[in-house]
């Protein structure tokens, strides 16, 4: 393998274990972040040069390889929930995804952050503004929470005393000053044949792709895919201990990679020196 070669694999390990740092500067950082998942960066061995064919008399084959490359993928998985107390909050257990659309383009988003607020007209939405999904709800598929509603047992519009989702099925229900119920949707789910391609928006939201193959929506429910909890919010799955642990090694490889560099180059410096 000639000097360049080396060169070559010291400049692409600075490269991949830069980005590996990067993924773990953001994974630390998003440690306390709702619902986030932590990517997680998994090396590959580049192009081999071959300096004997294995068709060789030998028997035997000669390679080496030119350096490493980096690729990075998402860790999807439920983590656990925290108790917060507000009726807007929802905590997956198991796969899935909330839908949220954008009102003001019809955009629809997927995220594990199930933190929901009502705005000023009644609609649950996340922290960008987004309106959660779902089906059966009194307004299209956007969850809303009105002032007043049709009373079933009355017949009249009437004020809407409170509301909640319900536990696992994640059904919303609106209750009246006399006691009656009245559902107003139901929270649907997205699941993707491959959630690996979905593509990171920011937010806690990501995008639909190619490559994240079909989708499919369910409704939560015991024997469903996933369930629902009100009234707790999915933490970040990020182990600051084994962040702290891949960084370390990460490191390592990083100043190793700088010191192939160096030496290469004062090897290099040398051949010069013979040529004079």
């Amino acid at each position: 393998m000639s000097l360049s070669y080396c060169m070559q694999s010291g400049v692409s390990a600075l490269q991949s274990y830069s980005r590996g740092l990067e993924v773990i500067g953001n994974n630390v950082s998003n440690a306390n972040t709702t619902g986030f998942k932590k990517a997680r960066a998994e090396y590959a061995d580049s192009f081999y040069n071959n300096y004997l064919s294995p068709a060789s008399a030998t028997g035997k084959t000669s390679q080496v390889g030119s350096g490493t490359s980096v690729g990075v993928n998402t860790c999807f998985g439920t983590e656990e929930a925290t108790y917060t107390g507000q009726n807007g909050d929802l905590a997956i257990n198991g796969n899935g995804f909330f839908r949220v659309t954008d009102p003001s383009g019809g955009k629809s988003y997927y995220t594990r952050c199930g933190s929901f607020t009502r705005d000023p007209n009644g609609y649950l939405i996340s922290s960008e503004g987004y309106r959660l999904q779902g089906s059966g709800t009194l307004a299209g598929s956007d969850f809303i929470v009105p002032e007043k509603a049709t009373n079933p047992t009355s017949g009249q519009s009437e004020t809407v005393s409170s509301w909640s989702f319900s536990s696992t099925t994640g059904k919303l229900t609106l209750r009246f000053a006399d006691g009656t119920e009245l559902a107003a949707g139901q929270v649907q789910l997205s699941n993707f044949a491959n959630p690996q391609g979905l593509a990171s928006q920011g937010g806690n939201l990501y995008a639909e792709t190619a490559k994240s193959g079909s989708r499919t929506e369910f409704s939560p429910a015991e024997s469903a895919v996933a369930t629902v909890t009100p009234q707790y919010l999915e933490q970040s799955n990020v182990d600051l201990t084994g962040e702290l642990s891949n960084m370390i090694v990460t490191q390592r490889g990083f100043q190793a990679g700088s010191r192939i560099i160096t030496t290469t180059d004062q090897l290099l410096q040398e051949a010069i020196k013979l040529k004079g």
